[in-house]
Protein backbone atom coordinates (compact mmCIF):
# COMPACT_ATOMS: atom_id res chain seq x y z
CA UNK A 1 0.00 0.00 0.00
CA UNK A 2 1.57 3.52 -1.08
CA UNK A 3 2.90 5.24 1.82
CA UNK A 4 -0.15 8.09 1.75
CA UNK A 5 -2.54 5.65 1.57
CA UNK A 6 -1.07 3.52 4.66
CA UNK A 7 -1.20 7.25 6.22
CA UNK A 8 -4.70 7.58 5.21
CA UNK A 9 -5.78 4.17 6.65
CA UNK A 10 -4.18 4.83 9.89
CA UNK A 11 -6.45 7.93 10.48
CA UNK A 12 -9.21 6.13 9.31
CA UNK A 13 -8.76 3.49 11.64
CA UNK A 14 -8.42 5.61 14.69
CA UNK A 15 -11.72 7.27 13.45
CA UNK A 16 -13.00 3.88 13.90
CA UNK A 17 -11.56 3.10 17.22
CA UNK A 18 -12.92 6.28 18.85
CA UNK A 19 -16.35 5.24 19.07
CA UNK A 20 -15.52 2.13 20.78
CA UNK A 21 -14.00 4.14 23.71
CA UNK A 22 -16.48 5.41 26.27
CA UNK A 23 -14.24 7.82 28.09
CA UNK A 24 -14.27 10.04 24.64
CA UNK A 25 -17.02 12.36 23.35
CA UNK A 26 -19.38 10.46 20.80
CA UNK A 27 -18.51 10.17 17.28
CA UNK A 28 -21.69 11.33 15.81
CA UNK A 29 -20.88 15.08 18.00
CA UNK A 30 -16.99 15.18 16.99
CA UNK A 31 -18.62 14.53 13.53
CA UNK A 32 -20.89 17.45 13.85
CA UNK A 33 -17.85 19.64 14.67
CA UNK A 34 -15.38 18.46 12.02
CA UNK A 35 -17.63 18.56 8.82
CA UNK A 36 -18.81 22.36 9.58
CA UNK A 37 -15.49 23.06 9.84
CA UNK A 38 -14.24 21.53 6.65
CA UNK A 39 -17.23 22.54 4.43
CA UNK A 40 -17.57 26.01 5.53
CA UNK A 41 -13.85 26.91 6.27
CA UNK A 42 -10.92 24.84 4.97
CA UNK A 43 -12.54 23.35 2.19
CA UNK A 44 -13.13 26.95 0.53
CA UNK A 45 -9.63 28.47 1.22
CA UNK A 46 -8.40 25.53 -0.42
CA UNK A 47 -10.85 25.56 -3.75
CA UNK A 48 -9.62 29.40 -4.14
CA UNK A 49 -6.44 28.74 -4.25
CA UNK A 50 -6.76 25.33 -6.33
CA UNK A 51 -8.97 27.89 -8.77
CA UNK A 52 -6.19 30.90 -8.39
CA UNK A 53 -3.46 29.07 -9.17
CA UNK A 54 -4.88 27.02 -11.83
CA UNK A 55 -5.21 29.10 -15.43
CA UNK A 56 -8.54 27.50 -17.12
CA UNK A 57 -8.13 26.21 -20.26
CA UNK A 58 -10.61 25.62 -23.02
CA UNK A 59 -10.90 21.86 -22.53
CA UNK A 60 -12.13 22.60 -19.12
CA UNK A 61 -15.66 21.61 -20.06
CA UNK A 62 -14.93 17.65 -20.49
CA UNK A 63 -13.96 17.45 -17.10
CA UNK A 64 -17.40 17.84 -15.46
CA UNK A 65 -19.13 16.35 -18.32
CA UNK A 66 -17.52 12.91 -18.37
CA UNK A 67 -18.40 12.80 -14.80
CA UNK A 68 -21.92 13.86 -14.75
CA UNK A 69 -22.47 11.40 -17.75
CA UNK A 70 -19.94 8.63 -15.74
CA UNK A 71 -22.23 9.32 -12.76
CA UNK A 72 -25.59 8.80 -14.30
CA UNK A 73 -24.53 5.61 -16.57
CA UNK A 74 -23.04 3.66 -13.80
CA UNK A 75 -26.51 4.70 -11.68
CA UNK A 76 -28.44 3.47 -14.67
CA UNK A 77 -26.54 0.03 -14.71
CA UNK A 78 -26.77 -0.70 -11.05
CA UNK A 79 -30.89 0.00 -11.18
CA UNK A 80 -30.56 -2.92 -13.81
CA UNK A 81 -28.64 -4.79 -11.86
CA UNK A 82 -30.67 -4.41 -8.87
CA UNK A 83 -34.13 -5.54 -11.30
CA UNK A 84 -31.91 -8.43 -12.59
CA UNK A 85 -31.55 -9.67 -9.03
CA UNK A 86 -34.79 -9.34 -7.85
CA UNK A 87 -36.54 -11.05 -11.17
CA UNK A 88 -33.77 -13.84 -11.43
CA UNK A 89 -33.43 -14.69 -7.68
CA UNK A 90 -36.89 -14.05 -6.48
CA UNK A 91 -35.46 -11.62 -4.18
CA UNK A 92 -37.72 -8.36 -3.30
CA UNK A 93 -35.43 -5.48 -2.31
CA UNK A 94 -37.46 -3.13 -0.49
CA UNK A 95 -37.95 0.62 -1.72
CA UNK A 96 -35.06 2.11 0.92
CA UNK A 97 -32.92 -0.32 0.64
CA UNK A 98 -32.95 -0.10 -3.25
CA UNK A 99 -32.79 4.11 -2.94
CA UNK A 100 -29.53 3.51 -0.63
CA UNK A 101 -27.89 0.82 -2.75
CA UNK A 102 -28.08 3.85 -6.06
CA UNK A 103 -26.87 6.54 -4.12
CA UNK A 104 -23.91 4.22 -2.78
CA UNK A 105 -23.22 3.23 -6.77
CA UNK A 106 -23.12 6.65 -8.49
CA UNK A 107 -21.62 8.97 -5.76
CA UNK A 108 -18.56 9.00 -4.87
CA UNK A 109 -15.81 10.76 -2.44
CA UNK A 110 -14.35 12.70 -4.65
CA UNK A 111 -13.12 15.85 -2.75
CA UNK A 112 -12.52 14.31 0.84
CA UNK A 113 -10.49 11.25 -0.21
CA UNK A 114 -9.87 12.39 -4.07
CA UNK A 115 -8.36 15.46 -3.55
CA UNK A 116 -5.89 14.42 -0.92
CA UNK A 117 -4.61 11.33 -2.61
CA UNK A 118 -4.65 13.37 -6.24
CA UNK A 119 -2.41 15.66 -4.75
CA UNK A 120 0.04 13.24 -3.55
CA UNK A 121 -0.07 11.24 -6.78
CA UNK A 122 -0.34 13.84 -9.18
CA UNK A 123 0.15 16.97 -7.51
CA UNK A 124 -1.47 20.38 -6.61
CA UNK A 125 -3.15 20.49 -10.19
CA UNK A 126 -5.41 17.98 -9.84
CA UNK A 127 -6.81 19.49 -7.08
CA UNK A 128 -9.27 22.11 -9.47
CA UNK A 129 -10.18 18.61 -11.30
CA UNK A 130 -11.08 17.42 -8.05
CA UNK A 131 -13.20 20.10 -7.12
CA UNK A 132 -14.77 20.43 -11.18
CA UNK A 133 -15.53 16.76 -10.59
CA UNK A 134 -17.56 17.84 -7.29
CA UNK A 135 -18.96 21.06 -7.71
CA UNK A 136 -19.92 20.99 -11.46
CA UNK A 137 -20.87 17.43 -11.50
CA UNK A 138 -21.68 15.39 -8.51
CA UNK A 139 -22.86 17.60 -5.70
CA UNK A 140 -25.35 19.16 -7.91
CA UNK A 141 -26.38 15.77 -9.50
CA UNK A 142 -26.55 14.53 -5.79
CA UNK A 143 -29.08 17.14 -4.78
CA UNK A 144 -31.29 17.22 -8.08
CA UNK A 145 -31.32 13.18 -9.53
CA UNK A 146 -29.89 11.89 -5.73
CA UNK A 147 -33.04 13.61 -3.79
CA UNK A 148 -35.54 12.42 -6.51
CA UNK A 149 -34.61 9.06 -5.91
CA UNK A 150 -34.77 9.89 -2.23
CA UNK A 151 -38.53 10.88 -2.96
CA UNK A 152 -39.37 8.28 -5.18
CA UNK A 153 -38.06 5.52 -2.85
CA UNK A 154 -37.55 6.72 0.75
CA UNK A 155 -40.06 6.01 3.49
CA UNK A 156 -40.58 9.43 4.46
CA UNK A 157 -43.71 10.29 1.94
CA UNK A 158 -44.75 13.66 3.55
CA UNK A 159 -46.01 16.12 0.98
CA UNK A 160 -45.83 18.65 3.51
CA UNK A 161 -42.03 18.70 3.36
CA UNK A 162 -40.55 20.02 0.45
CA UNK A 163 -36.73 19.91 -0.40
CA UNK A 164 -35.03 22.77 -2.39
CA UNK A 165 -32.27 21.41 -4.51
CA UNK A 166 -31.10 24.92 -6.40
CA UNK A 167 -31.06 26.41 -2.42
CA UNK A 168 -28.89 23.38 -1.66
CA UNK A 169 -26.38 23.91 -4.02
CA UNK A 170 -26.09 27.43 -3.83
CA UNK A 171 -25.43 26.72 0.04
CA UNK A 172 -22.18 25.32 -0.42
CA UNK A 173 -19.95 27.81 0.56
CA UNK A 174 -17.12 25.82 -1.85
CA UNK A 175 -19.29 26.90 -5.10
CA UNK A 176 -18.34 30.55 -3.92
CA UNK A 177 -14.98 30.14 -3.05
CA UNK A 178 -15.05 28.30 -6.74
CA UNK A 179 -16.50 31.29 -8.65
CA UNK A 180 -14.12 33.86 -6.46
CA UNK A 181 -10.86 32.21 -7.42
CA UNK A 182 -12.17 32.40 -11.15
CA UNK A 183 -12.76 35.47 -10.96
CA UNK A 184 -9.33 36.36 -9.01
CA UNK A 185 -7.60 34.83 -11.31
CA UNK A 186 -9.33 36.47 -14.67
CA UNK A 187 -9.51 40.01 -13.34
CA UNK A 188 -6.14 40.36 -12.91
CA UNK A 189 -6.15 40.52 -8.43
CA UNK A 190 -4.26 36.89 -7.99
CA UNK A 191 -1.15 38.62 -9.15
CA UNK A 192 -1.97 41.46 -6.20
CA UNK A 193 -2.76 39.14 -3.40
CA UNK A 194 -0.56 38.86 -0.66
CA UNK A 195 1.53 35.93 -0.48
CA UNK A 196 0.55 35.35 2.99
CA UNK A 197 -3.37 34.60 1.98
CA UNK A 198 -2.03 31.61 -0.35
CA UNK A 199 0.08 30.08 2.39
CA UNK A 200 -2.93 30.25 4.68
CA UNK A 201 -4.88 28.80 1.93
CA UNK A 202 -2.62 26.21 1.50
CA UNK A 203 -2.36 25.16 4.95
CA UNK A 204 -6.22 24.88 5.14
CA UNK A 205 -5.81 22.33 2.24
CA UNK A 206 -3.33 20.36 4.19
CA UNK A 207 -5.90 20.10 7.10
CA UNK A 208 -8.98 18.91 4.53
CA UNK A 209 -7.56 15.27 3.91
CA UNK A 210 -6.39 14.05 7.79
CA UNK A 211 -9.85 15.72 9.06
CA UNK A 212 -12.12 14.14 6.60
CA UNK A 213 -10.40 10.82 6.41
CA UNK A 214 -10.84 10.87 10.30
CA UNK A 215 -14.48 11.67 10.03
CA UNK A 216 -15.32 8.89 7.39
CA UNK A 217 -13.21 6.63 10.26
CA UNK A 218 -16.08 8.09 12.72
CA UNK A 219 -18.87 6.84 10.51
CA UNK A 220 -17.52 3.83 9.66
CA UNK A 221 -19.69 0.11 11.50
CA UNK A 222 -18.68 -3.11 11.28
CA UNK A 223 -21.29 -3.97 8.14
CA UNK A 224 -23.77 -6.89 9.08
CA UNK A 225 -23.04 -10.43 7.08
CA UNK A 226 -26.54 -10.97 5.83
CA UNK A 227 -26.54 -7.56 4.26
CA UNK A 228 -22.75 -8.29 2.22
CA UNK A 229 -24.42 -9.89 -0.48
CA UNK A 230 -27.16 -7.01 -1.13
CA UNK A 231 -24.19 -4.26 -1.13
CA UNK A 232 -22.46 -6.27 -3.63
CA UNK A 233 -24.22 -4.71 -6.91
CA UNK A 234 -23.74 -1.11 -5.34
CA UNK A 235 -19.87 -1.48 -4.21
CA UNK A 236 -19.01 -3.39 -7.32
CA UNK A 237 -20.74 -0.29 -9.54
CA UNK A 238 -18.71 2.49 -7.55
CA UNK A 239 -14.90 0.59 -7.32
CA UNK A 240 -15.73 -1.58 -10.87
CA UNK A 241 -17.63 0.06 -13.17
CA UNK A 242 -17.83 3.68 -12.73
CA UNK A 243 -14.37 4.07 -13.38
CA UNK A 244 -14.21 1.80 -16.69
CA UNK A 245 -17.43 3.90 -18.29
CA UNK A 246 -15.27 7.72 -16.60
CA UNK A 247 -12.16 6.29 -18.30
CA UNK A 248 -13.93 5.01 -21.67
CA UNK A 249 -15.95 8.43 -21.45
CA UNK A 250 -12.56 10.65 -20.66
CA UNK A 251 -10.81 9.00 -23.43
CA UNK A 252 -13.23 9.92 -26.17
CA UNK A 253 -12.91 13.30 -25.05
CA UNK A 254 -9.50 12.90 -25.69
CA UNK A 255 -8.61 13.48 -22.37
CA UNK A 256 -5.33 12.10 -21.68
CA UNK A 257 -2.15 11.82 -19.41
CA UNK A 258 -2.50 13.77 -15.50
CA UNK A 259 -6.18 14.73 -16.70
CA UNK A 260 -7.38 11.26 -17.83
CA UNK A 261 -5.48 9.15 -14.54
CA UNK A 262 -6.91 11.79 -12.08
CA UNK A 263 -10.56 11.37 -13.58
CA UNK A 264 -10.74 7.72 -13.63
CA UNK A 265 -9.21 7.96 -9.92
CA UNK A 266 -11.90 9.95 -9.13
CA UNK A 267 -14.67 7.51 -10.86
CA UNK A 268 -12.94 4.49 -8.58
CA UNK A 269 -13.28 6.63 -5.54
CA UNK A 270 -15.61 4.61 -2.63
CA UNK A 271 -19.14 6.13 -1.84
CA UNK A 272 -19.68 9.31 -0.50
CA UNK A 273 -20.50 10.44 3.07
CA UNK A 274 -22.39 13.26 2.13
CA UNK A 275 -24.98 10.90 0.53
CA UNK A 276 -26.07 10.10 3.73
CA UNK A 277 -27.53 13.89 4.08
CA UNK A 278 -30.31 12.84 1.19
CA UNK A 279 -30.88 9.69 2.96
CA UNK A 280 -31.48 10.72 6.30
CA UNK A 281 -33.73 13.29 4.68
CA UNK A 282 -36.01 11.16 2.64
CA UNK A 283 -35.60 8.11 5.33
CA UNK A 284 -33.48 5.88 3.03
CA UNK A 285 -32.06 2.80 4.26
CA UNK A 286 -29.28 4.95 6.37
CA UNK A 287 -28.15 1.96 7.85
CA UNK A 288 -27.64 -0.01 4.58
CA UNK A 289 -25.70 3.17 3.31
CA UNK A 290 -23.31 3.37 5.75
CA UNK A 291 -22.53 0.02 5.36
CA UNK A 292 -21.80 0.52 1.91
CA UNK A 293 -19.61 3.27 2.54
CA UNK A 294 -17.67 1.39 5.42
CA UNK A 295 -17.21 -1.60 2.56
CA UNK A 296 -16.86 0.37 -0.24
CA UNK A 297 -13.95 2.85 1.54
CA UNK A 298 -11.69 -0.37 3.24
CA UNK A 299 -11.63 -2.42 -0.44
CA UNK A 300 -10.37 1.52 -1.99
CA UNK A 301 -7.12 1.46 0.30
CA UNK A 302 -6.54 -1.82 -2.12
CA UNK A 303 -8.22 -1.10 -5.26
CA UNK A 304 -7.13 2.56 -5.76
CA UNK A 305 -3.46 2.02 -5.70
CA UNK A 306 -4.21 -0.83 -8.71
CA UNK A 307 -6.01 1.82 -11.15
CA UNK A 308 -3.17 4.25 -10.34
CA UNK A 309 -0.63 1.64 -11.89
CA UNK A 310 -2.58 0.33 -14.60
CA UNK A 311 -2.85 4.22 -15.70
Amino acid sequence: MPQTLLIFFFIMTGGALWNNIPQLPPGTKVRALINPLVLNLLLPLLVYRAFVLTPLHTEIWKIPVAAALGCMITLLITAGLLHLIEKKFRRKIDRPAKGALLLAAAWGNVTYLGIPLLTSWIGEKAQMLAVLYDLAALSPLLFVVGAEIGRRLGADQSPSKTYAPLGAILRLPPLWAALAGVASLESGLSAWLPSWILQLCKGAAMCVGPLMIFSVGLALRIPKSRRLLLMAPAVFSKLVVSPLIVYGLSRSFALSGDYLRAETLEAAMPTMVLTLVISERFKLDTELLAQCIAVSTLLAFILLPLVNALL
